[in-house]
C-alpha cells in the first residue's frame, strides 16, 4: 500500500519544547491509497459501454453544467465489474480493520456508480445518505481536470477569524487532486464536491457507498441489531 506523495501529512499531535501536546480529537478521516497493480484498460473498456445522465438533485441549486453519472447505481453489481467490487472490498477491509478497528464488523458496498466530468464540469456540495463511508476509485485524470474537495458543513462561523497559516486545526475546506489509479474512502456525511474540469477531456471515476453488516451495538443493550445487508436486486 503506497501512500501517496501529495496527501497531506498527518498532524496527529504537536509536542512543543516537550510542554505543550495538542491533539485533534474526533477528528474525520479520508483516506487515500494507490492501487499500483490496477488495469485500468480493462475498466475504461467497459466503462465506455455504459449509458449516462446528468448528476444531481436538478434544481435551481445545481451548478450550470453539472457533471455525469451512470444510469446503473449499482455497476459493481454487474458480472464484468465483480472483480473491480472484490478489489475495492479487500481495500476497504484494510482500513476498516488496520485503521479504524473494526476487525468485527463487516461492511457491505450498496451502490455504485460511475461518474464522468466533462470539460468545464462540476458538481454541487452534497452528502450521501443511507450509508457509513463512501469512496471513489479514479480511473481517468488528465492534467487540471478538477480535484476533490471536502467541506466542514457544520462550521457556522458565528466568529470568522482568518489564521496566518491554514492546518488541519484552523481549516474548514481541503481540496485534493488524486491520480488514476488513486482510491479514497470517508465518512459518507462529510460534504463534498468535484472541482471544474479544466482539461480538454473527460475525467472518469467510480464512486460508492458502503453500509455496516451484522451485528452492531453491544448484545444486550437497548440498541443492539443485527443487520444484513443484501446485494440490490431490481424489482
Amino acid at each position: 500500500m503506497k501512500k501517496p506523495k501529495w496527501v497531506m501529512e498527518s498532524l496527529e499531535s504537536y509536542n512543543l519544547m516537550n510542554k505543550i501536546s495538542i491533539t485533534p480529537l474526533f477528528a474525520k478521516m479520508v483516506y487515500f491509497s494507490i492501487l499500483e497493480d490496477l488495469d485500468l484498460t480493462k475498466i475504461n473498456k467497459l466503462v465506455k459501454k455504459i449509458g449516462f445522465t446528468k448528476a444531481g438533485e436538478k434544481n435551481d441549486r445545481d451548478v450550470a453544467n453539472i457533471v455525469n453519472m451512470s444510469l446503473d447505481t449499482h455497476i459493481l453489481n454487474n458480472k464484468s465489474f465483480k472483480f473491480l467490487k472484490k478489489i475495492i472490498e479487500k481495500e476497504f477491509n484494510t482500513y476498516k480493520n488496520n485503521v479504524l478497528q473494526y476487525h468485527n464488523t463487516d461492511f457491505k458496498i450498496t451502490t455504485s456508480w460511475i461518474v464522468k466530468s466533462e470539460p468545464d464540469q462540476a458538481s454541487n456540495y452534497h452528502n450521501h445518505s443511507n450509508c457509513m463511508y463512501s469512496g471513489i476509485l479514479y480511473l481517468t485524470t488528465p492534467t487540471n481536470c478538477g480535484g476533490i474537495s471536502f467541506l466542514n458543513y457544520f462550521d457556522k462561523e458565528t466568529i470568522k477569524i482568518i489564521p496566518t497559516q491554514y492546518n488541519l486545526h484552523n481549516s474548514t475546506e481541503f481540496t485534493f487532486n488524486p491520480t488514476a489509479k488513486t482510491i479514497c474512502f470517508f465518512p459518507a456525511d462529510i460534504h463534498h464536491k468535484i472541482l471544474p474540469n479544466h482539461s480538454k477531456e473527460a475525467r472518469l471515476s467510480l464512486a460508492f457507498n458502503l453500509f455496516p453488516s451484522g451485528q452492531l451495538g453491544r448484545n444486550g443493550s437497548d440498541s443492539f441489531v443485527n443487520v444484513k445487508v443484501g446485494e440490490y436486486e431490481k424489482a
